[in-house]
């Protein structure tokens, strides 16, 4: 019975955060665009409403012991006014997880995201950054993002990540470090037992319920350029494989 509440209540849950999307996208968002005295205060407020929807989603999702959530190391993420907070991408939730813990994030979002029903509105009022444009645009918008207080939140892998391992991670959060000199703060993301992977129906649970532990790691500097000639491409190459072995040896290594 108990796999049985599990797969009603994560459905509600999934069915919820659709329905929010559809309701802030008839009556929230207008709102904002109404009473907003500019576009960039639209944005903040959209993303704070945001926020407190995913961290009373996240709360649900708790409370109908569905998952439970340790996090180490959040004051890192409180103590810095910009940041580029990179996180490997292993269930579908880690999105509402992170978001729930800040406030007025911004994040690089899929194009199909912009299409979706329950979440078109709500990228779109918060003015987040689209990936499908071209590379070199979409990390210039990215810098000129940091040169305000900002937290931009990425995920290298772009993807879910495969079961027990990490997809090939992209050099763009490598790039926006380099180009904005702004720190990389990796947040390792683990689930045990697994649930909502990229492997798996929706509805294919554990038999317990999942316990997700995040640790936010020490902030990784980005090297500057010795020089005009220096090469980008091998200081974002490096940085990224810095990453890479971050999580590697944080996740998949027991150090969550």
């Amino acid at each position: 019975m108990y796999l049985v509440w599990r797969v009603v209540m994560t459905g509600f849950c999934m069915l919820l955060f659709g329905m929010g999307g559809l309701l802030n996208a008839a009556l929230i968002f207008p709102l904002f665009r109404l009473f907003a005295p500019s576009v960039a205060a639209r944005e903040r407020w959209s993303r704070y409403w945001l926020h407190l929807c995913l961290r009373v989603l996240l709360t649900l999702i708790e409370l109908f012991w569905l998952a439970k959530f340790h996090v180490i190391g959040r004051e890192r993420l409180d103590a810095v006014d910009r940041a580029i907070i990179v996180a490997n991408h292993p269930t579908l939730i880690d999105v509402v997880i992170l978001f729930s813990m800040l406030p007025t994030a911004d994040c690089i979002v899929k194009a199909a995201m912009w299409d979706n029903p329950a979440t078109w509105a709500s990228v779109r009022a918060a003015g987040y950054i689209r990936n499908d444009g071209q590379p070199a645009e979409v990390i210039e918008t990215c810098v000129a993002r940091l040169s305000k207080p900002c937290k931009l939140v990425v995920f290298p892998e772009g993807t879910r990540s495969p079961p027990g391992g990490l997809a090939p991670l992209s050099r763009g959060a490598a790039r926006i470090a380099i180009r904005s000199q702004i720190p990389l703060i990796p947040v390792t993301i683990h689930a045990d037992p697994p649930m909502l992977t990229n492997a798996t129906r929706w509805y294919k649970l554990p038999r317990k319920r999942s316990v997700y532990h995040l640790r936010v790691g020490m902030p990784i500097h980005p090297p500057a350029p010795a020089s005009a000639t220096e090469h980008e491409a091998a200081l974002s190459r490096e940085l990224t494989d810095s990453m890479r072995k971050h999580f590697e040896e944080s996740v998949f290594h027991g150090r969550v």
